[in-house]
């Protein structure tokens, strides 16, 4: 493939990423839904200053648009992971949900995340469905998931795979925290604040 395709390609994993559509991009950035459209499918070359304005509209760096072709391996030591904490008290790890930040590749299609769920808590609000797919492994605990209009409760060495434009929700309907080995494509969590390190839990 050569360099337009590519880089139509990543425009579209980076846009979808983000839940934006073309119509929504193009407001934006201030081109045309067509252009876009075209750039995307690898049928219009942008140049540097089209693709600046593509990265300011879709809140990433430019670089984010190009596919890393030097990527080859990450490690992501224990102590350097990034957590994400919210509900309950900051002070309080055990009634708080936790999200532990796993890998962080940038451009990558691939995110894999550490869910820790108090319980009777959700471990987010209701998802009402996006483009990808998602999967989990149940470490520690029980969960209820929920996709579409089916219910699955899962315990610990169970895993589910899902087609991610189905709504979905999960709950620790245990009675202990939950631990949830969290893998989704396109990556999005990533754009969220991170606010500490894990400090090698």
């Amino acid at each position: 493939m050569n360099d337009v395709v590519e880089i139509g390609k990543q425009l579209k994993q980076v846009r979808l990423a983000k839940d934006l559509v073309i119509d929504q991009v193009a407001e934006l950035a201030g081109l045309s839904r067509a252009y876009i459209s075209q750039v995307e499918n690898g049928k219009a070359s942008p140049s540097l200053e089209v693709l600046r304005k593509l990265a300011t509209a879709l809140d990433v760096p430019m670089a984010s648009l190009f596919v890393d072709t030097e990527f080859t391996v990450v490690v992501t030591r224990s102590d350097a992971r990034q957590i994400l904490q919210f509900g309950g008290d900051s002070s309080s790890s055990s009634e708080s949900r936790l999200i532990h930040l796993l890998s962080a590749v940038e451009g990558a299609e691939l995110e894999m995340l550490l869910f820790e769920i108090p319980a009777g808590e959700a471990a987010g609000p209701i998802d009402p469905g996006h483009e990808g797919e998602e999967a989990f492994f149940v470490m520690d605990g029980t969960v209820k998931t929920t996709i579409g209009t089916e219910s699955h409760e899962l315990r610990k060495g169970d895993s589910i795979h899902w087609n991610a434009t189905l709504p979905h929700s999960t709950v620790n309907s245990g009675k202990k925290k939950a631990r949830i080995l969290f893998v989704r494509a396109p990556a999005s969590f990533k754009r969220l604040r991170f606010l500490r390190q894990s400090g090698g839990t």
